[in-house]
């Protein structure tokens, strides 16, 4: 299967704007009320973590992922210190439902776990990716990857669980 945004290679999937992204529409079901991506629900789960209600109801009802990251990005009460401790185990949820919620994408995920690490290749994040463009030659090279690869991490212990 080919993916517009993602670069594979014998050891990585480097992943961009695809399915195994954050912001790759998909419904995500989580206490009854759904969520068109995982970025959609890790915001609502920001929000909660910070008691902004009204953040909260925003990020229900805005249908681009992009919308949802901006009214994440003005939660009230956010302390950057606090949420660096617990940023990693509310992405896992989210991408944990996404994958075991649609099976299409969790089938993907088990195909191209199995032989590879997942990589954020983004240029512009250090916290989710490795700050490098997912195309670059040097996105191939763990030992020059300038970011956290959170995404990636999350993405490898998602599909260890669903592997089993």
């Amino acid at each position: 299967m080919e993916f517009k945004g993602t670069v594979i290679t014998d050891k990585y999937v480097i992943f961009k704007d695809d399915v195994f992204s954050n912001i790759y529409p998909c419904k995500i079901v989580y206490n009854n009320i759904e969520f068109g991506s995982v970025d959609h629900l890790f915001m609502y789960f920001k929000a909660i973590h910070f008691n902004d209600y009204e953040a909260m109801e925003s990020i229900i009802n805005v249908s681009e992922p992009k919308l949802s990251k901006r009214i994440g990005r003005k939660i009230k009460n956010f302390d950057e210190s606090i949420w660096e401790n617990v940023r990693e185990n509310y992405l896992y949820k989210a991408v944990y439902l996404k994958f075991s919620q649609n099976e299409d994408l969790k089938s993907l995920l088990l195909e191209y776990g199995k032989d590879h690490k997942f990589v954020q290749g983004s240029r512009c994040d250090y916290i989710y990716g490795i700050g490098i463009r997912f195309k670059d030659e040097d996105a191939k090279d763990e030992t020059k990857w300038k970011g956290l690869n959170i995404a990636g991490k999350v993405l490898d212990k998602v599909y260890e669980e669903l592997s089993k």
